[in-house]
Order: structure tokens, then C-alpha cells, then sequence
């Protein structure tokens, strides 16, 4: 409705929900040219960053399933919640990158890594390369509201962490329940 509207201020930047919407798209249809489809399970380890959300619609938008890392896990925590999730890719920042490429060579599932280093890691997909479509339209994908949108991981107090599925539908009962 009000798309010149301020959507999110970070550092001092104003994103409006066009200007979100727009790189949402472009995310979603580069998740899509990098194989991942609906179904298919990405963990995102980021630093607070707008990227964090950008990759998070956008996995929406494609009936993937957002599983986020806390950016303050190290190896094994990390490896635990990539295996036990099975992920087709991870998101990670300068940070995070080191403790997901210590994990790689032990990991049983093939994961891409998608890196927004100013210098990915050898073998990591450049964020700027999942930006380079320049299609800004949602990507043509019907995503079902009792579909799972994310799988968030527990604290683990009695034992490892439990992956704990939440469908699409939660997620616009939430908005509108807040809208009211």
C-alpha cells in the first residue's frame, strides 16, 4: 500500500518496501538459477544485517525453508544443526564463513556456501552473483500456507537441539494479529 514507505533503517540507510521487495525478487530467482527449490532446507548464519532478511523472503518466495544459525555458534553446534537439517546451502558473512568451511569436509549433506564476504572463500557463491539476476519480479512459484517456511533449531536442554517447524501460514496469522 505505501511502497516509498520505510521498510527497515540500518546504519543510517532507509530501505522502502519497493526497494525490499524488489531485491527480495532478485534473491529468490537467484536461489532458484542456484538449484534450490521448494522444500529444500538453507541455513542462514549471518551477522544482524539487512542481507539476513533479504535471504529469508526469498526463500519464501520459493517455498524453500529458512533455517537460521545463530552467528555466535562455533563448529560444533554448527555442524549439528547443518547435518541434522540436511541443508542444500548456507548463508554466511566474513564471520561465519571460517566456522562453516572448518565444517565442510565433515559434513555428509552437499551444501553450497553463499558467502557476502568482500572476498569469498574458495569454492563459496559470491552474494553479489545470487543479486546478478535482474529480473525485480517474484519468481513464478506457488507456495502452499501449511508448507514449512522455517525450521528453527531449540536451545537443547535435554539433549540436541530439536528442529521445530513453522509453515507459512504462522508467519501471516503473526502479521495480521500485530496489524490489528
Amino acid at each position: 500500500q505505501h511502497p516509498d514507505k520505510a521498510f527497515l533503517i540500518f546504519e543510517g540507510q532507509m530501505i522502502s518496501y519497493a526497494d525490499f521487495d524488489t531485491t527480495v525478487n532478485r534473491v529468490a530467482s537467484g536461489f532458484l538459477r542456484l538449484g534450490i527449490r521448494a522444500g529444500d532446507r538453507v541455513c542462514v548464519m549471518l551477522s544482524n544485517c539487512p542481507e539476513f532478511l533479504y535471504a529469508w523472503f526469498g526463500l519464501m518466495k520459493i517455498g524453500a525453508i529458512l533455517v537460521p544459525i545463530n552467528s555466535a555458534f562455533r563448529r560444533t553446534e554448527t555442524q549439528y544443526i547443518v547435518q541434522h537439517a540436511a541443508a542444500a546451502a548456507i548463508v554466511v558473512d566474513a564471520v561465519t564463513g571460517p566456522v562453516v568451511a572448518d565444517i565442510a569436509g565433515h559434513l555428509s549433506c552437499a551444501c553450497q556456501r553463499i558467502s557476502l564476504a568482500t572476498t569469498p572463500a574458495v569454492g563459496d557463491i559470491a552474494w553479489s552473483d545470487v543479486l546478478a539476476e535482474p529480473s525485480t519480479s517474484a519468481p513464478m512459484v506457488e507456495v502452499d500456507a501449511n508448507s514449512v517456511a522455517s525450521l528453527m533449531y531449540t536451545s537443547g536442554t535435554t539433549g540436541q537441539p530439536k528442529g521445530v517447524m513453522q509453515p507459512h501460514r504462522s508467519y501471516v496469522i503473526a502479521g495480521e494479529s500485530f496489524a490489528m
